[in-house]
């Protein structure tokens, strides 16, 4: 009997904490200004702003929660019935909003979800919201294959806005590893012309 419930909480614990929980270090840069992130599972870090993830099985998000005592804010966002629900306090100011979904995806953090889903991908549409401004953006994700990123092997992912007025004129990179398909590196310019580009790399 003993055996029987050690080997009951073992295959508890592995159901409990997947590998994909491991924690995941990378460094944000951006002309001379450096950020540490951290990924813990669902959970991502980013100086002194961190963001909670909750999704279903199929990876698409079900809820995102934005925390940065020190800008004032703490918001979190939910789908209800083809709706965004958006409450809470974005940097000092309360929220309370809805938003329709144009019947994409939602996925905040499509980078999570690995290679996998985006393989062969040509126009994928999906949804998600900035974090900078928390506006609504619809993405198209195309995948560009092959490429080599910091001496590895990748795969590269374009993600390019496809909704207001810079549609099209706007877009970021991300590549995932040629072997494990995990998502190690981004790059894109955040900013006005001119800003220096901004690039994620994984430090583990």
């Amino acid at each position: 009997m003993r055996y029987r419930i050690l080997i009951c909480l073992a295959l508890t614990a592995f159901i409990l904490c997947p590998a994909s929980a491991r924690v995941r270090n990378f460094t944000s840069s951006c002309g001379k200004q450096k950020t540490s992130i951290v990924w813990d599972g669902n959970i991502v870090k980013t100086g002194s702003q961190t963001e909670y993830y909750t999704s279903g099985a199929d990876g698409k998000t079900t809820e995102w929660r934005l925390v940065d005592k020190s800008a004032g804010t703490d918001v979190r966002i939910s789908m209800e019935n083809g709706y965004y629900i958006i409450t809470g306090t974005y940097k000092g100011d309360k929220v309370n909003r809805k938003e329709k979904s144009k019947g994409n995806p939602w996925y905040q953090k499509i980078e999570m979800n690995g290679y996998g889903p985006l393989k062969g991908c040509n126009s994928f549409k999906y949804e998600c919201f900035g974090a900078r401004d928390l506006k609504f953006y619809v993405m198209s994700a195309t995948d560009k294959g092959p490429e080599k990123i910091e001496g590895k092997n990748a795969f590269k992912v374009k993600s390019t806005l496809a909704n207001g007025v810079f549609a099209g004129m706007w877009s970021c990179n991300f590549f995932f590893d040629g072997g494990t398909s995990e998502y190690i590196a981004y790059k894109s310019v955040e900013g006005a012309p001119g800003t220096p580009e901004t690039t994620i790399i994984c430090i583990d």
